[in-house]
């Protein structure tokens, strides 16, 4: 579940705490052009649109970071999910 906060300057954005759940990290968020993801256990991670449609993935090994390439993507949300439920909400800008 993602919660939404209102930043200092009027501007929706997503609660630190909605960011990231369990060992995943991404930055920076929003993004435009490149979103990396750092992972602290063997994991695939998987990057899903709004529409629940898979639009990256890639194989992880043990304390590692992986650039993901979101400068073609639409602007919007995606959900980045890795090893054990661990996931964390990215938003692409233009």
């Amino acid at each position: 579940l993602f919660t939404l906060a209102k930043s200092e300057a009027h501007e929706p954005s997503v609660s630190k705490a909605a960011k990231s759940r369990g060992s995943l990290v991404a930055y920076p968020n929003p993004a435009n052009e490149t979103c990396r993801v750092r992972v602290k256990e063997p994991s695939i991670i998987r990057v899903f649109d709004a529409f629940g449609r898979e639009v990256w993935n890639s194989v992880q090994q043990v304390d590692s970071e992986v650039t993901i390439p979101v400068g073609q993507w639409s602007p919007g949300l995606y959900v980045i999910k890795g090893y054990g439920g661990a996931q964390a909400l990215l938003v692409v800008s233009e």
